[in-house]
């Protein structure tokens, strides 16, 4: 009884006459396998890819159900081992190194700024301090690299938060009377009054007296008597020099001289007051630095803006989400600008800018 051939399907024959030439009938019998081979590595690949995707998907899923926490202390920072909120300055762990002879003079930086059990870090000294250096119990969190006066830099500061102020007992105080210590704790002060605003710059124009004004917050307020370009105002006055030379240059960004003709100077005023008005509003005052007498300039311009004796600034908190949004300075205006008070007064008013508003005079 004869025997019935056994038959077998080849589930990739359709395949060969879709994907080889006829012609391949008579090719040797190696090119099977091949294609099997071929077909097995897209298959792995096509299981590979979905996998991936799928977990890629539930990869970025939170359970909330096992979700911890950050603490909130009084002072509204995160403070834990949690990683939950935006960035804060508990998330900073600062390094200071020195020496063990200079740091009981020096740590004095350190506490103005040290907050307890939200500011993190370490000291490292060259030796025991033998009890005398503790890490102190009291952020601006801009980098002063200089020698000098650093007048002309922090007037200037970018449209950037004020992140640290390095080498401070190689510069001269950073305000006229004080002495390098009361003078960054006045600094600090209106840093913590509104830290987002601290140091920002704002650019407006009296065009009813040809007055050019820029307010640099919580530090310096300069008045020109005349128009002057935003750009000009922004380059800062070389008060300073070279932090490794004493040199007058380079720098890594341009500079203008201060003239020692006080004709060719703005009107500078300092830093006299800041107050929370409440409701997101701040007041600072400034006042007029005298002149070495007989220094003052006798220019019939110029009489006018001398007679300015203090500039009260008012503007709203500055909130942290502006630093979220394309780099730009504020605008402000004087409110007075028809006349000056009989106490010698400017009142100056910082604000958004309106669409299409220019910040250089038309």
């Amino acid at each position: 009884m004869s025997q019935k051939p056994e038959i077998t399907h080849d589930p990739l024959k359709p395949w060969k006459y879709i994907l080889l030439p006829t012609t391949i009938k008579t090719a040797p019998d190696f090119f099977p396998p091949l294609l099997k081979a071929f077909f097995a590595i897209c298959i792995v690949g096509s299981i590979f890819l979905v996998f991936s995707y799928t977990f890629s998907r539930n990869s970025g899923r939170l359970d909330y159900s096992e979700r911890s926490w950050v603490r909130k202390d009084s002072s509204g920072y995160g403070v834990g081992d949690g990683d939950e909120g935006e960035t804060n300055i508990t998330h900073i762990m600062f390094g200071i190194s020195g020496s063990a002879k200079t740091w009981n003079n020096r740590r004095h930086f350190s506490e103005l700024w040290w907050k307890p059990n939200i500011t993190r870090g370490f000291v490292w000294l060259d030796e025991d301090p033998a009890g005398k250096v503790p890490w102190p119990e009291k952020s601006p969190p801009y980098r002063v690299d200089i020698r000098g006066d650093p007048y002309g830099l922090l007037a200037a500061h970018p449209v950037a938060p004020l992140v640290s102020l390095h080498h401070l007992d190689y510069v001269q105080p950073l305000f006229p009377g004080l002495n390098r210590i009361d003078s960054l704790k006045k600094l600090v002060g209106a840093y913590n009054v509104d830290p987002g605003r601290a140091l920002q710059r704002a650019f407006c124009y009296d065009l009813s007296r040809n007055w050019s004004v820029s307010v640099s917050w919580g530090y310096t307020v300069q008045l020109y008597p005349s128009l002057v370009t935003a750009k000009e105002m922004d380059t800062p006055f070389k008060t300073f020099v070279t932090w490794m030379n004493s040199d007058q240059e380079p720098f890594t960004f341009n500079t203008r001289v201060m003239s020692s003709d006080p004709c060719q100077k703005p009107v500078i005023y300092f830093l006299d007051r800041v107050q929370d008005l409440g409701r997101g509003q701040t007041l600072t005052s400034y006042q007029r630095r005298l002149a070495v007498p007989g220094k003052e300039c006798g220019r019939k311009d110029y009489v006018p803006a001398l007679s300015v004796r203090f500039i009260n600034v008012t503007a709203a908190t500055f909130s942290p989400n502006m630093w979220k949004k394309a780099p730009r300075r504020q605008c402000c205006e004087v409110v007075n600008g028809a006349t000056i008070g009989v106490d010698g007064g400017l009142q100056i008013r910082i604000r958004g800018c309106n669409r299409w508003e220019s910040v250089t005079p038309p």
